[in-house]
Order: C-alpha cells, then sequence, then structure tokens
C-alpha cells in the first residue's frame, strides 16, 4: 500500500513527503515491523457545512518486533465521497518499562 495516496492533502500542508516517509522508517526502526494489531477504540463525528464529512478516529494496541506501540489513526472522509484519507498519526510507546 502506498501510504502517500492515503494521506490527505492536509497532512502535507504540515509534514512533506520525504519527512512522511522518514517517520515511518524510524518507528519501524525504533520498535520494528507491526506484528499484530487489535483495535481497541473508535470514535465518529460528522460535521456539516464547510470542511463537512466525517472525521473517525480509530486507536490500535500494536504487537511490534521490537517495542509495542499504540496507534491511533485520524481518518476523514468529505462528504459527497466515498474516499477515506488519514489526516492524522500518533504512535505512542512506553520507554519507562525499559
Amino acid at each position: 500500500v502506498n501510504l502517500n495516496s492515503m494521506l490527505h492533502e492536509k497532512w502535507f500542508e504540515v509534514t512533506s513527503k520525504e519527512k512522511t516517509t522518514q517517520l515511518f522508517k524510524t518507528l519501524n526502526s525504533k520498535f520494528g515491523t507491526v506484528k499484530e494489531y487489535k483495535l481497541i477504540d473508535w470514535q465518529v463525528k460528522s460535521i456539516v457545512g464547510t470542511n463537512g464529512g466525517v472525521y473517525f478516529s480509530l486507536k490500535y494496541t500494536t504487537q511490534r518486533t521490537i517495542k509495542d506501540t499504540t496507534d491511533t489513526f485520524t481518518l476523514f472522509k468529505p462528504s459527497g465521497s466515498d474516499t477515506f484519507y488519514v489526516l492524522g498519526y500518533n504512535a505512542y510507546a512506553d520507554i519507562t518499562e525499559e
């Protein structure tokens, strides 16, 4: 999957394609590749008007080869569209357990 094709233009207003690629390379080198993941929480919010559409927040526990993470994705489906875009991503790892 080409992650850049799933990212919304608003993502690239904040983070360049080069930095996005580096982000995921760094994530994999520090915490390892994904072995397994499980959805643990989700939220949906619908907005009418300018920038209208449906916003989703999906939170996963992710088992990785080096260190497990909690990953949260913010997705957006614009009004009148069938396409979902990634607006945000956060990876959390408890580094105090080392």
